[in-house]
């Protein structure tokens, strides 16, 4: 068990890694985050940000930036703060997606890479489709953009998350049975909560690239691996 962080790491200045919607000349402030348990072989993330009933559904296991460029944080992340090897995916396969309840075209890379057992992700929207990462970042925001959370019945996260006041903006499906995910508001204040239902081959993944972390020697810390 690591100790818990004596400031909040959404709020933390860049030096740390950690930046929540920060707009030109602004920063934000929310809740605590600590780092505190390994469960199911991930280390997990707990926050006071989130309804008790919100909270309930799952410890975080993923924090994700959005930066202005995108490679640079990828740099930042492996070469100061040692998470990766990160594995890059020009071109993510989605399903159905829907923002705000109308259909959208995403066009979006993302990296994914471990800092011990917590995942790492950064990602890059290539196109102007409307969506929470388009309009986030078109506000002037960077830094940490959601964090994510694993559950096995996606509509009971949807309820709770429906009954906490939180508003569902985005979800969609993942190509290739891979899951489902829903993004939600908790507060203005506060990064997206990203609610992924997993399949085994999107497990399946993870573990490959967190054993690749177990075993990085610091070489070749960005790895594209195509659509």
């Amino acid at each position: 068990m690591s100790p818990t962080c004596s400031r909040p790491m959404w709020t933390a200045g860049r030096r740390h890694g950690v930046r929540f919607g920060r707009r030109t000349g602004r920063s934000r402030s929310s809740g605590s985050v600590a780092r505190s348990r390994h469960a199911a072989g991930m280390t997990v993330l707990r926050t006071s940000a989130l309804p008790a009933s919100v909270a309930g559904l799952g410890d975080v296991v993923q924090l994700a930036f959005m930066w202005r460029d995108f490679e640079a944080g990828l740099r930042f992340w492996s070469g100061t703060m040692g998470a990766g090897p990160f594995f890059v995916i020009d071109h993510v396969e989605f399903g159905e997606v829907r923002y705000r309840g109308a259909p959208a075209q995403l066009d979006l890379a993302v990296g994914i890479g471990y800092w011990g057992d917590l995942q790492i992700e950064f990602v890059h929207q290539h196109n102007n489709a409307p969506s929470i990462f388009h309009d986030w970042q078109k506000d002037g925001r960077e830094g940490l953009h959601h964090v994510g959370i694993l559950v096995g019945d996606i509509a009971v996260a949807e309820r709770v998350c429906a009954d906490a006041g939180a508003s569902v903006l985005l979800e969609g499906t993942m190509s290739g049975g891979r899951g489902r995910f829903f993004y939600a508001r908790m507060a203005e204040s506060a990064p997206f909560l990203e609610v992924i239902e997993p399949a085994g081959k999107l497990l399946n993944g993870f573990e490959l690239m967190r054993e690749a972390a177990r075993n990085w020697d610091g070489r070749d810390p960005i790895r594209r691996t195509g659509r």
